[in-house]
């Protein structure tokens, strides 16, 4: 079940998400730095599910079932009709962009700027995930400028980027930043352990390959990877 506890090797930056959404003091952008496969995409849709979580409204089914955290605890139930929406990629509140091509382009932003005018459809708070913002074109750059000093109600953003140089400094300036660390190896072998089946010692080695990336990591269990890694 989708949650704060399945991101790994980022407590940093999960416990300033959890006590922001618990205080009712998350920033109305937030800038998620790092390099691929660390868990920023997944922080991200954590954060959306949890500020639009309704556990009221999961079928009877799933409210019958235990929770999978405490009450007290922050984050998503994961069962309810927003969190299975977003978790599906299917809520209509839930925004990602992605770069076409190699870059974020400028009609990109622009359909975002028209979408953010209307109010949202169903969501408490708006989520719009801007993946890759680093690769935002100058003309892009600057339309997104706009939205976030005159940010929408009802509306947070979250940007990521694997670097700070392919972003205008006064972007960054307007955006919380929370850095996301490569994972140790310890913590990504046992996730590779637990979660994927990957025997031990081929853990520890591809999570010494992947340096500290999950998708890098996983890459080296292929059957090519293994033949080259041996010879």
């Amino acid at each position: 079940m989708p949650g704060f506890s399945t991101i790994i090797g980022q407590e940093k930056a999960v416990r300033f998400l959890k006590k922001r959404i618990k205080d009712g003091s998350l920033p109305h952008a937030l800038l998620f730095l790092g390099m691929d496969g660390v868990g920023k995409r997944s922080a991200a849709i954590i954060t959306a599910m949890t500020l639009n979580c309704n556990p009221n409204s999961a079928s009877p089914e799933a409210a019958s079932l235990p929770r999978a955290h405490p009450e007290s605890e922050v984050g998503p139930c994961g069962e309810c009709r927003s969190c299975r929406k977003i978790s599906a990629g299917l809520h209509p509140d839930v925004i990602t962009i992605t770069p076409s091509g190699s870059t974020i382009r400028i009609d990109q932003i622009r359909n975002l700027c028209d979408t953010l005018r209307l109010k949202p459809f169903e969501a408490r708070v708006r989520a719009v995930l801007i993946a890759g913002a680093d690769t935002m074109t100058p003309a892009a750059a600057n339309a997104l400028l706009k939205i976030l000093e005159e940010p929408p109600p009802q509306t947070i953003l979250i940007l990521t980027a694997s670097q700070r140089s392919g972003l205008l400094p006064t972007i960054v300036s307007r955006c919380q930043m929370l850095r996301f660390s490569p994972i140790n190896h310890e913590e990504l072998a046992h996730f590779l352990e637990t979660q994927h089946g990957v025997p031990f010692d081929d853990a520890i080695k591809a999570a010494r390959l992947g340096e500290g990336s999950v998708p890098k990591a996983l890459a080296w269990m292929t059957q090519t990877a293994l033949s080259r890694r041996s010879w």
